[in-house]
Parts: structure tokens; sequence; C-alpha cells
């Protein structure tokens, strides 16, 4: 913390590393990443992919895994590789209105979009942070168990 007495026009400036970055899952998880951009934690909402067929998400009923009270969702047939990885910034003027959103392409070359992690479920609807991602290599900090690699 910063202890001292504060006058008008006194500034904190942070910097955040926005690069990609992404976290490997372990157990109920362990096939999938979760894609961070900076410290912001990305997420699929069903109601930011409208054109998204809700056949193709599928919730695991067969295990306990429920964070907050939502079962575990997977996308079938959606998976990235991270050496193509890129984020296009998409303006999103809808409530409630995300802090980030952007597009990206799958491998199948279809258009998804995550926001970040905090906005996720605020309009009610499905959303997950775990993605089927491969091909990692040297493209951006890959954090596995806790240790960066």
């Amino acid at each position: 913390s910063i202890h001292r007495e504060w006058k008008a026009g006194d500034r904190i400036e942070l910097e955040f590393d926005m690069k990609l970055h992404f976290y490997h899952g372990n157990d109920t998880v362990k096939n999938q990443s979760a894609i961070y951009y900076g410290p912001l934690l990305l997420a699929f909402d069903k109601s930011d992919n409208p054109d998204f067929p809700r056949e193709r998400m599928k919730v695991d009923t067969d295990n306990d895994y429920q964070p907050h009270g939502n079962l575990l969702l997977t996308l079938d047939d959606v998976s990235f590789d991270a050496q193509q990885l890129s984020l296009e910034m998409v303006e999103d003027c809808e409530y409630p209105q995300p802090w980030v959103k952007f597009c990206l392409q799958d491998e199948r070359k279809e258009n998804i979009f995550l926001i970040d992690y905090a906005n996720a479920g605020m309009s009610g609807d499905w959303f997950t942070t775990w993605f089927d991602i491969h091909n990692f290599l040297e493209v951006a900090v890959v954090v596995e168990n806790g240790k960066k690699e």
C-alpha cells in the first residue's frame, strides 16, 4: 500500500503487460486452457455469440465441477492454434457492456467473441473460460501448475 498525504493532481500510473498468455487447467479441465489478455481472463459468453449453435455447447453433468454454481461448459469442435491466435478488439455498446471484447477465429475460421470474465454471464446466459488450445511453443508466457515456463 502507499502511505502519503495526497494533493490535488497527484496520480498513480500502472502499466500492465497486456500480452496473451495461457493457463493450463488441471484435474477436471486438464485438456483445456484459459486465455488471458494481460491480467484479464477472457470468456466465451453465449449472449456475445448469438450465431453460435447451442447444440455445440456441451454441459458436463458427469462431474461436480461447479464454479459459482455453473456447470462445466465446453464448446464442441472449437479449438485454437496458439501460433495463429490474434485478437481483434471489438466495440460493444450493448448492456451489459464488457470491459473488453475481442473477435478471434478458431481453426474452422469461425468468428468467436470473447469478453472479460468479470462481465461473463451478466446477461444470464451460459459462459466458459476453458478452451482447446494447442501448439504453444514460445508464443506467450504459459503457466502450468502455478509455474511460468
